[in-house]
This record gives C-alpha cells, sequence and structure tokens, in this order.
C-alpha cells in the first residue's frame, strides 16, 4: 500500500517535468 502510494506521488511529480522538457526541446528544434 504505501509502495503504491509513494509510487503514485513520484508519477505525479515527475510527470510533468518530463512533459515540460519534452515541450521545451520541442520549441526549441522548431526555432532552430
Amino acid at each position: 500500500m504505501v509502495k503504491k502510494m509513494v509510487f503514485s506521488l513520484v508519477k505525479k511529480y515527475v510527470l510533468p517535468i518530463v512533459v515540460a522538457k519534452v515541450v521545451r526541446t520541442v520549441q526549441q528544434g522548431q526555432r532552430k
């Protein structure tokens, strides 16, 4: 139960960061 909660929390905080990084990379690629 605890591990599942920690995993969901990590997902909640890590996914947005990864998405933001991908979006920034794509935007930079389009500019160049």
